[in-house]
C-alpha cells in the first residue's frame, strides 16, 4: 500500500471518529468500564408511589452519587410508615427511598441531598459513605427469617438498576449496610434472606437490556410471627447503642425501654424489641 493512500485512509478514519465524538454516542450504547460490571443500557425509573420528604438531610460535597447502599427497616411497618418516621426530626435518620413488601416505592430524600443512612462507614477505602451514596431501605424486620417477597425484590432491582444507569454506578458499587459499617460486624442489614448475589445479577441483566431471572424467596416455618423480636444484651451495651445498632437511630431507645420497664440492662438479659415506630 502506498504512503499516500495509507495517509488518506488514516485521515478518513480520524475524521469519522471525530464526527462520532461530536454527535455523541447514545447513553444506552456507552459502556462504563469502572468497577467489576459495565453500565450499558438506559433503565427508566420505576413508578414512585409517593414523596414524603425527610428533614434529616444535609448537602453533599459532590452532587453525583457513586454508590448504592441497601438496608432493611428492622420493622413490620410498611413503607409509608417508615417514610412517616423519617419525616420526623426526632428520628435523625433517613434514606433516599423505601421499598414496601408489596413493591411500591416511597421517595424520602432527593438524590442530590445527603441522607442519614450509613452512619460510621467505609467503602473502598473512603469514609463518610453518606456523602457519596444513595440509601435504599427495604421493608423487612431483619431477623434473618422473614422472606423478601418477589414483588419487593423486583422493585429493588428495578430501582437499583435505574439509579445505576442514571449515575453510571457499576454493579460492584451496590453494597449492603453490613458490608460498610464500622467497626465491622456493627450492622446486620440487609438480613441473610436477601440474596445480594441475585440482586447484582438481576441489576446487571437490566443494565444489559435483558430480563432478570425469576427470584425465589426463602421459606419460613409455620407459626412464624415477625412481630416477636428479642435482643440478648451484651456486656457494655447501652439502650442508645442497642437502638442505633438495630434501627440506625438512638431515638428508638425510648421505645425499647417502654417494652422492657422492669428488665435490668445487664449482660445476658433478653429485651423485647419494638417492630414498629413510636411516632
Amino acid at each position: 500500500m502506498g504512503h499516500g493512500r495509507a495517509l488518506g485512509l488514516l485521515a478518513l478514519a480520524v475524521t469519522t471518529a471525530a464526527c462520532q465524538l461530536s454527535t455523541g454516542t447514545p447513553a444506552a450504547q456507552r459502556a462504563d468500564t469502572t468497577g467489576s460490571a459495565m453500565v450499558t443500557a438506559s433503565v427508566p425509573m420505576p413508578p414512585i408511589a409517593s414523596v414524603v420528604l425527610s428533614p434529616n438531610i444535609d448537602d453533599r460535597k459532590s452532587p453525583t452519587p457513586t454508590c448504592i447502599v441497601l438496608h432493611h427497616t428492622a420493622a413490620t411497618a410498611d413503607a409509608n410508615a417508615t417514610a412517616k418516621f423519617f419525616a420526623s426530626p426526632k428520628a435523625k435518620v433517613s434514606a433516599h427511598f423505601v421499598v414496601d413488601r408489596t413493591g411500591y416505592i416511597v421517595r424520602c430524600v432527593q438524590d442530590a441531598k445527603m441522607a442519614h443512612h450509613a452512619g460510621v462507614s467505609q467503602f473502598q477505602g473512603m469514609t463518610d459513605v453518606n456523602q457519596f451514596s444513595l440509601g435504599i431501605e427495604i421493608a423487612n424486620v431483619g431477623d434473618h427469617v422473614e422472606p423478601y417477597p418477589p414483588a419487593q425484590v423486583a422493585a429493588v432491582v428495578k430501582l437499583t438498576a435505574a439509579l445505576a444507569s442514571k449515575y453510571r454506578i457499576p454493579v460492584s458499587n451496590v453494597t449492603r449496610h453490613r458490608d460498610i459499617a464500622m467497626p465491622a460486624g456493627r450492622k446486620q442489614d440487609t438480613s441473610d434472606t436477601l440474596d445480594l448475589s441475585y440482586v447484582h445479577k438481576a441489576v446487571q441483566a437490566m443494565l444489559k437490556g435483558t430480563a432478570p431471572e425469576a427470584y425465589t424467596p426463602t421459606m419460613t416455618l409455620a407459626g412464624y410471627d415477625p412481630r416477636h423480636q428479642d435482643y440478648r444484651v451484651q456486656a457494655g451495651d447501652s439502650l442508645a447503642e442497642i437502638a442505633d445498632t438495630a434501627y440506625d437511630t438512638p431515638a428508638m431507645a425510648e421505645a425499647i425501654l417502654r417494652l422492657n420497664p422492669r428488665t435490668a440492662l445487664q449482660a445476658g438479659a433478653t429485651l423485647r424489641m419494638p417492630t414498629d415506630y413510636p411516632y
